[in-house]
């Protein structure tokens, strides 16, 4: 009889006499020491697999608790431990990883040179939300500003902002998670001809009021003060069956050394001369990118009053907005509005009523100092 191949041993055949009744034990092989060292080698091999596994998850979770410590989590835990409500999840990098589908290229949105964008899902209080995951790729020793200026935002609750929901510190690059912006840009609107006959003058002054107001508020509604640092027309979002404007891409890493200048590239031309010799973002300089915003809304590449606009009577508004993005794009700063100066005067142009006069105006036309704009 064989058993996995080993032949039976008959015990009755033994050199030995026997005085008894002898009889063959069924299973009693020569293959019987075979057989243990097949077992105990498989369960060797079992263990030291395990072994390896763990070794190697072990080194995975400190790697992780050192790209944490790294990319500021002990700081930010810091932080948010003072507040008497929790602003800001963190999630792990597993949660992320599970939200892409493992960072597929098929959830990525957007490349540019602060870092990749993905789609996603998370699941949060029991209900899985749509979100956009943004990896930043943060510079040398500005990983302290970062922090700073991530745990301010968390804090900024503003309806004309794309609210920021939460971070992951355990990979190489951080990662923030905002609620899903799936809307298309006031560049997408602007600079398409179908998407621009839909967005009145009326809708482009809303759209320029809401905009001001939340980079105003972000100057002043803060303890310290938020620069964008990215002001232009592909950073502010529009819903496509209102149009509400929400401002997101904030430059979070931004330091004051002018070396990180280089993160303007993709926007060069809206960025405030004096930053680009002094390398120092401030205030101004946002509100000399949203004067190019406002010159964009009113140009859209084009005449600077669109005649359908004179015809609607706006002639007034439209000469008032000009005067605002005129002083917004003053050369310098000293000379150029305040952002809640800027809420003030555009929102008294909503208010203006429409001129009764229909003389034809003169088209103004502006020479453009940078093929962005």
């Amino acid at each position: 009889m064989r058993f996995f191949g080993l032949s039976d041993v008959d015990e009755r055949s033994s050199f030995k006499p026997c005085q008894g009744k002898c009889m063959n034990l069924l299973g009693s092989s020569s293959g019987s020491t075979s057989l243990f060292y097949i077992v105990s080698g498989k369960v060797l091999i079992d263990h030291g697999l395990n072994i390896n596994f763990m070794r190697k998850q072990k080194k995975e979770i400190k790697l992780r608790e050192t790209l944490f410590k790294r990319n500021g989590g002990s700081i930010l835990e810091h932080m948010l431990s003072g507040l008497q409500e929790i602003t800001l999840r963190i999630f792990t990098a597993d949660d992320l990883r599970k939200a892409t589908n493992n960072y597929s290229e098929d959830n990525v949105v957007l490349r540019d040179r602060s870092g990749i964008t993905y789609k996603g899902i998370v699941w949060l209080d029991g209900v899985n939300h749509q979100v956009t995951i943004k990896k930043y790729e943060v510079p040398d020793g500005c990983i302290d500003v970062f922090i700073g200026k991530l745990f301010t935002l968390s804090q900024i609750n503003h309806m004309n902002v794309v609210k920021l929901i939460g971070c992951c510190l355990e990979t190489h690059s951080p990662l923030l998670v905002y609620n899903s912006i799936a809307m298309q840009s006031l560049h997408d609107y602007i600079h398409n001809d179908a998407l621009a006959r839909s967005i009145s003058w009326d809708i482009r002054l809303r759209i320029a009021a809401q905009t001001a107001g939340a980079l105003a508020s972000m100057h002043s509604a803060a303890a310290v003060p938020i620069i964008h640092g990215n002001i232009n027309s592909s950073s502010i979002l529009l819903n496509s069956h209102d149009y509400k404007a929400k401002v997101h891409d904030f430059s979070l890493f931004y330091c004051s050394e002018s070396s990180n200048v280089r993160f303007y590239i993709d926007s060069i031309g809206y960025m405030d001369p004096e930053c680009c010799v002094s390398g120092r973002l401030t205030m101004k300089s946002n509100v000399y990118s949203f004067g190019v915003v406002l010159a964009e809304l009113l140009t859209g590449m084009q005449e600077i009053v669109d005649r359908r606009f004179v015809r609607d009577g706006k002639i007034e508004q439209l000469k008032e907005v000009a005067k605002i993005a005129v002083r917004c794009l003053s050369e310098s700063s000293e000379e150029r509005p305040t952002m809640t100066q800027v809420v003030i005067e555009l929102q008294s142009a909503i208010n203006m009523h429409s001129s009764t006069s229909m003389a034809p105006p003169t088209i103004l036309r502006t020479r453009r100092r940078n093929r962005s704009l």
